[in-house]
């Protein structure tokens, strides 16, 4: 599985474990936790798209251009948020 590809699936499945451990515990619509969840996924987002970096340039012998380390990031957070997505859309629906 390409690295951008496994990242993303793993950015996306924690952050939502973060949203149905928030639906659990009641938190989903309280003010209170609106800036630890913000900080959650900042932080999935830096580890993901790290990760992925850092696993692209291991496969290619330690070294990355800016350009694959950019569009593999981008790869990651797209495959993220879209999964994400759709996870809002039938949570909300």
């Amino acid at each position: 599985m390409k690295p951008h590809v496994k990242f993303g699936l793993i950015g996306a499945g924690a952050m939502i474990i973060w949203a149905l451990i928030s639906y659990v515990m009641g938190n989903e619509h309280m003010e209170t936790m609106k800036y630890p969840g913000y900080i959650v996924m900042l932080a999935v987002m830096i580890y993901t798209m790290r990760g992925a970096i850092l696993e692209k340039r291991n496969t290619q012998g330690g070294f990355i251009s800016f350009s694959q380390a950019f569009g593999s990031s981008a790869i990651t957070s797209l495959i993220t948020w879209l999964v994400y997505s759709l996870f809002s859309y039938f949570y909300f629906a």
